[in-house]
């Protein structure tokens, strides 16, 4: 990250406090992204463990649809996160 990125209120100097703000934004972005981590383990698991139930294979298959939709937005989420801390680390 290059120091003008940091420098939030644009006075040329990078203060600790403005370190600090971009410290917790990253150290909340690595949160979400266990959160999903979390959630794909989670929702998979649901989706193995419901086919040990007898559900009906028609209500099995429309409530797994709908759980590899947010396993995927999940996913999505945590690409996106490594593909920006790779591109900032670039810059």
């Amino acid at each position: 990250m290059d120091n003008h990125d940091l420098d939030l209120d644009k006075d040329g100097i990078v203060s600790p406090e403005e370190l600090e703000v971009a410290k917790e934004r990253w150290e909340t972005k690595r949160k979400i992204v266990w959160i999903c981590l979390a959630g794909i383990f989670i929702f998979g698991a649901l989706i193995a463990g419901l086919g040990f139930t007898g559900i009906a294979e028609a209500k099995l298959k429309i409530v797994s649809e709908v759980i590899t939709t947010i396993i995927f937005g999940f996913m999505t989420i945590i690409a996106s996160y490594f593909g920006f801390s790779t591109w900032m680390q670039r810059k």
